[in-house]
């Protein structure tokens, strides 16, 4: 299963500007993360919206999970079980 955002670029900054250093979890998969530490990515502006609509990671909400920092790959789908954004659309 896959989705992605149906209004990025309506969204309020704090979506649009996510993640930043100080954000409670990060997933192993993300443009920003290499090795476990955040860096800038080398993408386009474009670019960079791309694979955030096309991941949509960051839409969902799982309260147990935030604790740990670092979210692995192999948990991404135990991650999804819990809320999601409103505006987040499944593409099958």
């Amino acid at each position: 299963m896959s989705y992605k955002c149906s209004i990025y670029k309506d969204r309020n900054s704090i979506c649009t500007k996510f993640p930043s250093k100080v954000d409670a979890y990060f997933f192993e998969s993300c443009q920003y993360i290499k090795d476990g530490k955040f860096i800038d990515s080398k993408l386009s502006e474009s670019e960079q919206q791309k694979y955030c609509m096309d991941c949509g990671l960051c839409c969902f909400s799982n309260i147990q999970m935030i604790k740990n920092k670092l979210i692995k790959v192999d948990m991404e789908d135990e991650w999804k079980s819990g809320g999601k954004c409103k505006y987040l659309e499944e593409i099958k």
